[in-house]
């Protein structure tokens, strides 16, 4: 259909479409109409009629858009108003946006009104948000607390970052408080931080708690951070087990910091270990594998660096780079071959690139083969790695590929020529 309106034969693609329509299939007078928008509105808007009368109800803003184009309001409104009882309320607060840049307010109004008894309370917002572009205060917050008894929250917040960004502190925290009372979690969170602030910690907390309870326990962690800044260690820590409780697992992760600085290493790998498995992030436990094994715990680091590579496998990888830094080989080669024992065959990468290094060339090659036969390289970076070693492949007898040249007629693909 859409080719044949391309090449001009639109009875075809009428025809098509008219077929679609009959067989249940509305949308396909739909599709042609919007075709047809720019260069024929009167065409389109014949196949939006269409439509309508073949149940499809969201031609009708479209209709609504065409008649207001062409100066016919009264007509525009009438199909909005049926667009919004067919469930798309949206169309009258289009109109309402429409006739608001056009000047007219007060049928802007009305209409907005009429889209958020409909359903759609976001047309009164997107009207007061019009209003404070063009300077009108009075009539932004009249529309936006209307908006809000609609049930349309997020208009409070809007305001409140408007408010807030121009200086205004307490007009952004009453309409905070207002957004917060009535449950919407971000207004909740800015609240809590702005009674942080003002040093009212018992309501931050209770602002912050309910925004986690309704699944944003990000305002615990700021709460967290700023009792961090401040001093406060232990608020702070009580702020990040209330996060992590709540689902936060970046505050686990800084939990297992914060008790590892202060010595508890039990605790520390207790909290790693819960953000490894319930969130899969291995950060923490990473950060204590390197802590442990500089402060010459091996057996520890180890211990952490198994557990951590169910999340991430490059953990040993780097454990056994940073032996071989330090000159222990041996050590090395024991670890990768545990950890490849214990599933994870990758590390054997490293001892293969250690012995490379060294110029071991052959034991390089030995550990690269049993890397590949563990099944180590599904990861780009391992694989990496490997090619290292076999930048040509392997033959079918295991043995490596001699380098080959694709003009040479002989190992490569093709011929001097360029054929086969």
């Amino acid at each position: 259909m859409k080719e044949w309106e391309k090449d001009g034969d639109r009875e075809r693609a009428e025809a098509l479409a008219a077929r679609a329509t009959e067989a249940g299939r509305p949308e396909a007078l739909f599709a042609l109409a919007a075709m047809r928008r720019d260069e024929d509105p009167v065409g389109a808007e014949a196949c939006y009629l269409r439509a309508v009368e073949a149940g499809h109800s969201y031609a009708l803003g479209h209709l609504a858009e065409i008649r207001e184009e062409a100066g016919d309001q009264e007509r525009a409104e009438a199909l909005a108003v049926r667009a919004a009882e067919a469930g798309h309320p949206d169309v009258l607060g289009r109109l309402a946006e429409t006739r608001e840049a056009a000047g007219d307010q007060e049928r802007a109004e009305a209409l907005a009104l009429r889209a958020a008894e409909a359903g759609d309370s976001r047309s009164l917002g997107r009207l007061a948000q019009m209003r404070e572009e063009a300077g009108d205060q009075k009539r932004t917050k009249a529309l936006a607390l209307r908006a809000a008894d609609a049930g349309y929250f997020d208009v409070l917040v809007q305001f409140g970052q408007m408010r807030e960004n121009a200086g205004e502190q307490e007009q952004a925290e009453r309409l905070y408080m207002r957004a917060a009372i009535a449950g919407h979690p971000y207004a909740q969170v800015r609240l809590a931080d702005m009674r942080e602030e003002a040093g009212a910690q018992k309501q931050a907390e209770a602002l912050a708690l309910s925004a986690a309870e309704a699944g944003h326990p990000y305002g615990l962690v700021n709460l967290a951070r700023m009792r961090e800044a401040a001093g406060d260690g232990i608020g702070a820590e009580a702020c990040y087990v209330r996060a992590a409780d709540a689902g936060h697992h970046g505050a686990l992760t800084r939990l297992a910091e914060m008790r590892e600085e202060a010595g508890a290493q039990e605790l520390a790998e207790a909290f790693a270990l819960r953000a490894a498995a319930t969130a899969g992030n291995p950060t923490a436990l990473a950060h204590l594998v390197e802590v442990r094994e500089v402060a010459g715990d091996q057996e520890r680091a180890e211990a952490l660096a198994l557990r951590a590579a169910a999340s991430d496998p490059l953990v040993l990888g780097r454990l056994v780079w940073r032996r071989v830094e330090a000159g222990d080989q041996e050590q090395a080669e024991a670890l990768a071959l545990r950890a490849a024992a214990a599933g994870h065959p990758d590390a054997l990468i490293v001892v293969a690139m250690m012995h490379e290094i060294a110029g071991d060339l052959e034991c390089a090659e030995a550990f690269a083969v049993r890397a590949a036969d563990a099944g180590a390289g599904e990861r780009p970076e391992v694989r990496f790695g490997m090619g290292r070693f076999w930048a040509y492949g392997l033959d079918p007898d295991g043995q490596r590929s001699k380098p080959w040249d694709r003009t040479d007629g002989q190992s490569g693909l093709f011929n001097p020529d360029g054929s086969a």
